[in-house]
């Protein structure tokens, strides 16, 4: 387990309810963590389809904001190698504004290059995964990631 305490997000965010935002393709995975409160990062339980509009996903996301009583909001950004938007990241960017406009939480980016290949292997070397990809969840595990990268990062 790692003590996130240690690292400089932590005092700005203590006792804040992050949710992190693993924009998918096709879902969209959900992590949260309470920083001083609850241990360590968690899977949210739940997914977003894509598979419907983009204000239906918004009120979706903003129904989820206000039921978990979250205070600031992650979203990985699939940057590229040089650490540049692609064309993926500025849609991201793009869907965080519309909802921006939707809520008053302090939103935050983070670099999610390679949190898959990352999920991936957590999965793989964990018993929870019974050692083996979950597809259904990969997305949520990835929103960990970001979630954990973002808190570790510098300020």
């Amino acid at each position: 387990m790692i003590d996130f305490s240690i690292f400089p997000r932590f005092k700005d965010l203590k006792h804040k309810k992050i949710l992190a935002v693993d924009y998918g393709k096709t879902v969209i995975g959900l992590a949260s963590f309470i920083p001083g409160l609850t241990p360590t990062t968690s899977k949210a339980g739940r997914i977003i389809s894509k598979n419907k509009s983009e204000t239906e996903i918004l009120k979706e996301l903003k129904d989820i904001i206000l039921e978990e009583e979250i205070d600031a909001i992650v979203f990985g950004l699939p940057l590229n190698a040089q650490g540049e938007d692609t064309d993926q990241s500025l849609q991201i960017r793009q869907f965080s504004n519309f909802l921006k406009e939707l809520t008053d939480l302090d939103f935050y980016f983070q670099d999610e290059h390679l949190s898959t290949k990352s999920a991936e292997d957590r999965m793989r070397n964990s018993a929870e995964y019974n050692f083996r990809v979950d597809q259904q969840s990969i997305d949520e595990v990835s929103a960990q990631i970001i979630l954990e990268d973002f808190l570790q990062s510098p300020l």
